[in-house]
């Protein structure tokens, strides 16, 4: 499966938090940042050094800055 259809099936999969993951991808694609899939979750770059990822869990919806970029 190519990256993109893993990011969009990531996004598209139903659960409590999709709104939010698919808010915060809309807010993404706004900036100069690149869509990546690693780590089984989507992640976005810069320059190809990580910035930041959105990952969903059970019960709660992360959005973290990866350390790569700094």
């Amino acid at each position: 499966m190519e990256k993109i259809e893993k990011l969009d099936a990531y996004y598209n999969k139903e659960h409590q938090f999709k709104k939010g993951i698919v808010e915060l991808r809309n807010l993404a694609r706004q900036t100069n940042v690149a869509e990546d899939f690693k780590w089984n979750i989507p992640v976005y770059t810069v320059n190809g050094k990580n910035v930041f990822g959105i990952c969903r869990f059970k019960i709660i919806l992360e959005y973290g800055f990866l350390t790569d970029h700094f």
